[in-house]
């Protein structure tokens, strides 16, 4: 009786771990909203360095060519 009871059990929960993954749509969502952040927050940095640098006028920007 009881050996049936934990084979069913078993059974029972091996389908309702199936069936919870395969409802999860993208198991790697975590890690792309992650890495989407993380690139948003690089190209933020990018343009508030870019914004600081200060402007040269044409012609030293020609002679340090």
């Amino acid at each position: 009786m009881t050996k049936q009871f934990g084979e069913k059990w078993r059974s029972l929960w091996r389908s309702t771990r199936e069936f919870l993954l395969a409802m999860d749509a993208d198991p790697l969502e975590d890690i792309h909203r992650r890495v989407r952040q993380l690139e948003t927050a690089y190209l933020q940095s990018e343009s508030e360095r870019q914004a600081a640098l200060p402007a040269m006028p044409v012609d030293e920007v020609t002679l340090q060519k």
